[in-house]
């Protein structure tokens, strides 16, 4: 994996620490790459989320509904800008 994935994964995987810890015990996050055909220049990642209260599974669920329905713009987009600026990575 090249290192720019591999630090931008990094990435991703405290942004949505950051998401979700205020609503949860997170007991761990996985982030794997993801193919993305014909997507040049793009990473694409698919994610789990593990609880360790299984009751906190579905209003978890739910904002990251709603998380999706804004295109990441509620909070998402900005922690992650914020942790890229953190992490003296440069913008996509």
């Amino acid at each position: 994996m090249a290192l720019e994935t591999l630090l931008l994964q990094q990435t991703v995987r405290r942004v949505l620490l950051r998401l979700v810890a205020p609503l949860t015990d997170v007991q761990r996050i996985s982030l794997n790459p993801a193919a993305s055909p014909g997507s040049r220049g793009t990473r694409s990642f698919a994610f789990g989320i593990f609880v360790a209260d299984a009751h906190d599974a579905e209003p978890l669920r739910e904002t990251l509904l709603l998380e999706a329905e804004s295109g990441g713009a509620r909070q998402l987009l900005p922690l992650l800008a914020e942790q890229l600026g953190n992490d003296d990575l440069p913008f996509p």
